[in-house]
């Protein structure tokens, strides 16, 4: 393996979920592709590749569920300040505060609009 090509999350509703990740995690929209059993959104996130995958008819290769993965952490300079976004906008969260985690940087954990978690991460000087 050389590199990261991407990673998919599927969700209910791609448009509620690109505008979600476009507001709280700094993503910017990529192309769009759809056909009749998938909408694929895809969306960078600082030279990173995730994308959004809404079903539309039930998936005949595998079961797939919304929000299953551990978590995405995205990378942000001020903590304070992006989680203080989080709580005027109502987004659920998992903690109460950021912590300093043993790899050096302070994090907090928050969920997308269809339960996945995700993180911020700020590099502490």
């Amino acid at each position: 393996m050389s590199k990261l090509a991407h990673i998919g999350v599927v969700v209910t509703d791609v448009e509620r979920s690109k505008k979600f990740y476009t507001d709280f995690c700094g993503c910017e929209p990529g192309k769009r592709i759809q056909d009749d059993r998938y909408i694929l959104q895809y969306l960078d996130a600082g030279g990173q590749t995730i994308i959004l995958l809404q079903l539309l008819t039930g998936d005949p290769e595998a079961p797939r569920r919304c929000g299953v993965h551990d978590h995405i952490a995205f990378q942000v300079q001020d903590i304070d300040s992006a989680v203080d976004k989080l709580r005027s906008a109502a987004v659920k969260l998992q903690m109460e505060n950021p912590k300093v985690e043993i790899i050096g940087a302070k994090i907090f954990y928050f969920f997308g609009p269809d339960g996945e978690r995700l993180e911020y991460v700020q590099d502490i000087v």
